[in-house]
């Protein structure tokens, strides 16, 4: 369960990222 959190918070941050960089 921890881990599948642990993906979570890293996909939406690594999105996130790509987000702002796109823009």
């Amino acid at each position: 369960m921890e881990n599948e959190a642990e993906n979570y918070c890293l996909v939406a941050i690594h999105h996130y990222f790509q987000r702002q960089s796109n823009f």
